[in-house]
């Protein structure tokens, strides 16, 4: 808008006003704009320069700038159900795979209730061993 054509809006609040001042040619580009910033949310449309940002903003944990391109999307994508599955044996085989490592097994805790006295040190020890 210029001076010479004030707003004929009644009392314009601010999303009006800024609606008003944006020119018709302008739209397209805008348009462009926010389809990019979509972009930049998904990691399988994110472009490569800002993944890392991404990973960053979805506190990925494990990250590694030498892994090809659809392994750092990969690690992106499952961020959310890692975060899930922290501190259980999922989570644990999640955070090896991310490594190249191997989880071979996890000793739970006992699930019962014992009546008595503790476990001695050698049935603690058997119990560990399996």
């Amino acid at each position: 808008m210029s001076a010479a054509f004030p707003s004929l809006l009644p009392i314009a609040g601010t999303a009006e006003r800024c609606h008003s001042l944006v020119n018709a040619d302008q739209w397209p580009e805008l348009f462009e704009k926010a389809a990019l910033l979509r972009t930049l949310w998904d990691p399988w449309t994110c472009p490569e320069a800002q993944l890392p940002l991404l990973a960053w903003a979805w506190s990925v944990d494990v990250w590694n700038p030498g892994w090809p391109l659809h392994r750092k999307r990969q690690v992106v994508a499952e961020s959310r159900a890692f975060h899930e599955a922290k501190t259980t044996v999922l989570g644990y085989r999640m955070a090896c795979g991310y490594v190249d490592a191997e989880f071979v097994r996890a000793r739970l805790p006992r699930h019962a209730i014992f009546a008595g006295g503790a476990p001695t040190p050698a049935s603690h020890q058997a119990w560990l061993d399996g």
